[in-house]
Formats: C-alpha cells, structure tokens, sequence
C-alpha cells in the first residue's frame, strides 16, 4: 500500500493533536513516510505545503526538499512526491554529510545528494527553476547545484552561490549558447533562486530581491543527466567541484516570475523561521 492510499484515521493516529483530518493530504503523506513527530516540525511542513498551494506555487513544482527531521533518513524526501523510490525524485547522499535539525551539512570534499532529476527529460526548458536555501558563507570552488555535459559545448544546469573570485555563477545551458548570471555576492547565506521562465528572461534572485537577469535568448538544450545537490555531476569528468554549504531546503520546477519567486521567499522564510534556523 503507497504512502497516499492510507487512510487518514491511520496516519492521523502517529501524529500530534492539531494534524488532523483537516490537514492537507499532501503534507500528510509526507509527514507519514519521513516519520515526523516533532509537533513544531510537522505544523512547519503543513503550513509550508498550505502556503504553496494557496499562491499557486504547489502546481510549479517538481521536487521540494525541506529538510526537515535531522536525519538522512528524513533529509531525502521530495514532498511532492515522498516515495522511497529513484522515480518520485527522492535523494540518495553519498560522502561526508553531517545531517541535523538545521539542515544537510556537505564535508566539501567527496559528500553529494543525488536528485534522480534528469536535467533534459523532467525539466521543462526554458521553464525551469532551482533553489537552494545556504545557511553557510564561505567562498569555494564548489557547485551548490550542479549536472551539466563537458563535452564541449559545456551545457549544464548549475548554481555556484559564492565562489573563491566573491561571485555567484548561475546556468541554465551556457556555451552552447546560453547566458551565464554572473553577479557579485559578499555573503553565501540566504535562499537563492534560478530561474528562466523564457528563452529570453533569466533571473537570479536573493532573499527578497534580484540580484541579476539576462534577457539575451538561451538556444541550448540541457544535456541528460541527473543533477546532484552539493556537486556538480557531468557527463565526461564525473563528480566534480564539491560543495561544502549547509542546505536547508531546495527546489526544482517550472519558471517563476519576479511575484513568484518573493512568494516562495516569503514562505520558505517563514518556514526557517518555525523551525528556528533562518539566516
């Protein structure tokens, strides 16, 4: 039996009073298969599944990892999709983590989480977005986000929050003919979001303000291969340029609009907020 054909009077009765059969299904199932029983943690996850779906941003989404439990074994669902499989988007980590209640913690030397989402075939270029809430400010050359093809041209989704020049790096394809965000970035912490809702408009945002765009039009196509969380995965040199930023919540989907992306802020801040860990 799936984790969403329980009944809700079974479910109901591992949680605390206040989830209820009143609570959002989707938060529900979630809650069910990472074991969540912390009241705080579970009244986090229902108001963040509430808060998406009320603005529309539910629908926008593919995966959503909000890292909540402390645990690898609760780290790795997808809420929207929270099945123990490769096909419902669910992370496999690999290396050197140091998981808590504030987030996934990689070593920045061999620790990666693997997405399971192939960047050509589960995205729908150009309407694609990522993002990655860092609760760490260092400066390494490390991808935060990454799956992306060497072989010339260099196509790739990646997000590079804070490298060693100071600077934030963001792709959606590249020199096959895509613009690179390239913008300056005096901090590492904070919820950052990539995001092209056309071939022409590409956008890096920051907490609640755009860092940078580049309406120059994007002709790539994304190569196929699976992005990864904390490296970046390419198809010619393998695992490469490891990351050592403390995740506590990351996205992948459709396009979002400049409303969109200080919608999802606003939520995904309020959520850090509950759960005591916001930057």
């Amino acid at each position: 039996m799936s984790v969403r054909s329980i009944r809700y009077s079974t479910i109901e009765q591992h949680f605390t009073k206040g989830v209820t059969a009143s609570t959002d299904r989707d938060a529900l199932a979630f809650l069910e298969a990472a074991q969540i029983y912390n009241t705080n943690q579970q009244r986090a996850i229902v108001n963040l599944v509430r808060s998406l779906k009320r603005v529309g941003l539910w629908s926008k989404m593919k995966a959503i990892y909000p890292f909540v439990g402390g645990t690898a074994s609760t780290h790795k669902f997808n809420l929207k999709d929270p099945r123990d499989v490769d096909a419902a988007f669910r992370l496999t980590f690999t290396g050197g983590w140091t998981h808590s209640s504030t987030g996934a913690l990689p070593n920045g030397s061999n620790a990666y989480a693997d997405t399971f989402i192939n960047a050509q075939t589960d995205l729908n270029k150009p309407s694609i977005h990522k993002s990655f809430y860092s609760r760490t400010d260092t400066q390494i050359v490390g991808t935060d986000i990454g799956g992306s093809d060497q072989d010339g041209p260099y196509d790739g989704l990646q997000l590079y929050i804070r490298l060693t020049d100071g600077f934030l790096y963001a792709d959606i394809g590249y020199y096959g003919g895509a613009p690179r965000i390239k913008v300056s970035n005096s901090n590492g912490k904070g919820y950052y979001i990539s995001s092209r809702t056309a071939t022409n408009n590409f956008a890096v945002y920051k907490n609640n303000s755009l860092l940078a765009n580049n309406l120059n039009t994007d002709t790539t196509v994304l190569p196929s291969v699976k992005i990864f969380i904390a490296a970046n995965n390419t198809t010619s040199s393998g695992v490469i340029q490891y990351s050592n930023k403390e995740c506590a919540f990351a996205s992948f989907g459709d396009g979002l609009t400049d409303t969109d992306a200080t919608k999802l802020y606003n939520i995904v801040d309020l959520y850090q907020k509950r759960l005591g860990r916001a930057v």
